[in-house]
């Protein structure tokens, strides 16, 4: 398959030549890609610190889906006014604050319809190019040209979206690129992106924090990863101040895009035909429902699967049709080639209006907002401040809480990740509120919000803006964030069963690195980096048929029957849940580190993937993490309870490798209390220190649990 950026590149670069000293940039990212903003065009946001007064010209590729089927590539340059702009980047360098940032590494290159482009450095700003928030940016400059192809199904020059940047930047400046071969350009041939290697996500992410000032560290971020994997639902504990918020808010605005498709079929939204009058009243990944009025009574109710409507928007793009086009026609030409029957298509009038709202739709693009911060309430004593409740002065509305609208947009997008952080989850008792939401991650059933009606088949019936019935969609992952002091509470057994929990602790090495440069971290550095990574990451957590990998099935059998049996005797043991969990834990760590454990000391101090590290293997490295995520956290109580209990978990974590067989007697004969000083060899280390500090505040205050103040 021809690389189509590539040849658009060098050709454009035959075609602005002379360049000189200049500047190039590719912005081919999702957030940092050409778009429509509000009043004007987005032409890229590239890296432009490096652009000084040595430098001669500008010139920025970027591209746009026009469809499924079309890619518009567009390059801009910037010659004769490179002096101004160089100028521009000095003044918002010199002015950090409200509007500017100290840097010109995400820098906004925006069209306005005056023809001039205007730059913005503080790049993950809501862009609306009104005149009042033109004044600050400054004088704008001009550009030498915007070249332009469109690579895939082809599309006409009066397109809507190639008319509008024509529009903007001018006729004579806006030049199309020639003498391309582009295969299918006509047909229906369009370049497919690479897969994303679902491997390379701990290396990815760790190396945007880094450049963001995130402190982590590899080993953290493995088990982080695969713990969201194995189960929706986590909480992070520990430190006050450690990072488990930032570090929540920093992946869930990495892996999920800057940017959405305008979605056209949100519930309200009303197409208006020649005779009838439609409103949408329900929207999911499979279909459409509308009315032919906004009331109920003396409506008809209809719905539609969306992959007909998206059949009718590809015939309409690929074959150039007018919206003067009549909806018989445009149905007598896609009916005879339908996956669907001729009983779907009778729905004419709709089908033509929501088409063509569609391929408007593709076009655009609305500001995504993919993940919720929550901040958890004290007196938070119902789930009506996560799943709303039906207005009692209106009997057609519901009041929304933020969680529920993230959800619902979930629902929406359902191959992106969404994330819910619960910001100081047990400020208020977890099971008062949280309740509804804990069964559905169980049951994957759906509860009902409301119901003021009941269908004849006993069903709660739509009687308000929101469909009664609410299930948790499998692309929303949940991250709680726990503090323990006396304004809080703890954790009940059953909360802690159903999540991996994450403890965050600062070593004295990470804040002598953090003190060398105690920077605030910025996470609009980490906006949308890691989009690529969304769609895997959603298919793959919700893979429900992961086992235990074969070559550790037996070590993995034998450990899980050890600390049952040790638990056992103290009333601890786990059940089927905690087991399943475990082993998609298990597989999903043997995943992202490709069967290798991190070892920081190799290659001369710079880390690498090795095949073991002091005799310990991956699988050692997963099970120390899943007995410190799913087994000490339900731990708590008195000396008398617990201690006999730590003594020998410790014993069974220190426990060096070719010892054999490991059962219960041979670690209850040979019990060592748990020590500050971990054994080099220790099977367990992570374990084994966690373990020393719960026995260290057992025998300080007679009682201890895995929180620590």
């Amino acid at each position: 398959m021809p690389d189509y950026n590539s040849d658009f590149r060098e050709k454009v670069k035959g075609e602005a030549a002379p360049l000189g000293s200049d500047v190039v940039r590719e912005c081919y990212g999702t957030s940092n890609s050409a778009k429509f903003v509000t009043g004007g065009f987005l032409c890229g946001i590239p890296n432009i610190e490096s652009l000084d007064a040595t430098k001669t010209a500008l010139l920025v590729f970027s591209k746009i889906q026009l469809s499924p089927k079309s890619e518009l590539h567009i390059a801009t340059l910037i010659r004769k006014d490179i002096a101004k702009l160089q100028t521009r980047l000095s003044a918002m360098v010199a002015e950090p604050g409200e509007h500017f940032s100290k840097q010109n590494n995400n820098c906004a290159l925006l069209l306005y319809s005056d023809g001039k482009i205007y730059l913005h450095n503080k790049a993950k700003v809501t862009f609306e190019l009104t005149p009042e928030v033109l004044e600050p940016l400054g004088a704008g400059v001009e550009p030498d040209a915007l070249y332009w192809e469109v690579y895939g199904s082809k599309v006409e020059e009066n397109d809507d979206t190639i008319a509008q940047i024509r529009k903007l930047v001018g006729k004579e400046k806006f030049r199309k690129i020639t003498g391309l071969a582009i295969p299918g350009n006509g047909g229906n041939e369009t370049r497919n992106p690479t897969p994303t290697n679902i491997q390379t996500i701990v290396d990815n992410f760790n190396a945007s924090c880094a450049a963001a000032g995130i402190t982590t560290t590899k080993p953290f971020l493995h088990r982080y990863l695969a713990a969201l994997f194995a189960k929706r639902f986590l909480i992070l504990t520990g430190l006050a101040g450690s990072g488990k918020t930032k570090i929540a808010q920093a992946f869930a605005r990495w892996i999920t895009p800057d940017f959405l498709p305008a979605d056209p079929f949100v519930p309200g939204t009303i197409f208006v035909s020649e005779r009838v009058q439609y409103v949408i009243k329900k929207s999911d990944t499979v279909a459409v429902e509308f009315w032919n009025e906004e009331t109920e009574g003396g409506t008809t109710k209809s719905m539609v699967p969306k992959e007909i409507i998206a059949e009718w928007a590809d015939y309409i793009e690929q074959n150039h049709i007018g919206e003067d086009v009549s909806a018989q026609t445009i149905c007598d030409a896609v009916e005879p080639t339908s996956r669907f029957t001729a009983y779907l298509h009778r729905f004419k009038p709709f089908l033509k209006l929501a088409a063509f709202a569609l391929i408007k739709a593709r076009r655009m693009q609305q500001t995504a907002k993919c993940y919720e911060l929550v901040p958890v309430g004290a007196d938070w004593t119902g789930n009506e401040n996560v799943l709303g409740y039906p207005n009692g002065l209106d009997p057609k509305s519901y009041v929304t809480k933020p969680a529920l609208d993230l959800i619902l947009r979930a629902r929406r997008f359902s191959n992106i990740p969404h994330f819910l952080i619960l910001d100081e989850m047990n400020l208020s008792h977890v099971e008062r509120y949280f309740a509804d939401l804990l069964s559905m991650i169980e049951s994957q059933e759906a509860i009902t919000l409301y119901c003021d009606k009941k269908g004849a088949d006993g069903k709660p019936e739509n009687t308000r803006e929101l469909d009664p019935i609410l299930k948790l969609p499998d692309n929303l992952f949940i991250i709680g964030t726990v503090n323990v002091d006396e304004t809080t509470y703890m954790f009940s057994p059953k909360v802690l069963d159903r999540a991996n929990v994450i403890e965050f602790r600062v070593t004295e090495a990470e804040m002598a690195g953090f003190l060398d440069d105690p920077r605030k971290p910025d996470l609009d550095l980490l906006a949308g980096r890691g989009a690529s990574f969304g769609p895997a990451f959603v298919v793959e957590s919700g893979n429900r048929s992961v086992i235990v990998p074969v070559d550790v099935k037996d070590r993995f059998v034998a450990e899980m029957n050890l600390f049952f049996a040790l638990q056992r005797e103290h009333g601890g043991e786990y059940g089927f849940r905690v087991a399943h969990e475990a082993s998609r834990f298990v597989c999903f760590y043997k995943m992202l580190g490709d069967g290798k454990i991190w070892d920081a000391t190799a290659e001369a101090g710079k880390g690498a993937w090795v095949a073991n590290v002091a005799g310990r293997d991956w699988f050692d490295a997963a099970f120390d993490a899943l007995i410190i995520q799913k087994f000490l956290p339900k731990l708590h109580g008195s000396k008398v309870k617990l201690g006999p209990l730590l003594k020998k978990m410790n014993s069974a974590s220190i426990e060096v490798h070719n010892v054999a067989p490991r059962e219960e007697k041979n670690i209850t004969a040979k019990l060592v209390d748990p020590s500050r000083v971990v054994p080099p060899d220790a099977r367990y280390p992570v374990t084994a220190e966690k373990i020393f500090r719960m026995w260290r505040q057992l025998n300080e205050n007679g009682f201890t649990s895995f929180p620590e103040n």
